[in-house]
């Protein structure tokens, strides 16, 4: 980030088209100055699914915003930011 930018994710998981709490906060504010490689562990729980009475088709969504500010940047300078890799692992079954 530079000296006069900032930026905020939001991260949304969704289980089958609706949205479920998460275990931690998903959510993450990179201020003035931040430069470095940022990871974030997601935990969720769900409820239980009888999938042997009513076999399920299970959808899981991640849903990301990444919106990043800069201000007053002198010319030739640049701002970047990017998501690289969302890795996602199902637990025991």
């Amino acid at each position: 980030m530079p000296k006069k930018g900032s930026a905020d994710l939001d991260v949304k998981i969704l289980f089958q088209g609706q949205e479920i709490p998460t275990n931690d906060n998903p959510k993450a504010t990179f201020k003035p100055g931040f430069s470095d490689v940022w990871s974030k562990n997601v935990d969720i729980t769900l409820g239980r699914i009888n999938a042997c009475k009513n076999p399920v088709s299970s959808i899981f969504g991640i849903n990301s915003n990444l919106t990043a500010r800069a201000r007053s940047i002198p010319a030739n300078q640049e701002t970047k930011i990017r998501i690289d890799t969302i890795e996602t692992t199902i637990g025991t079954v």
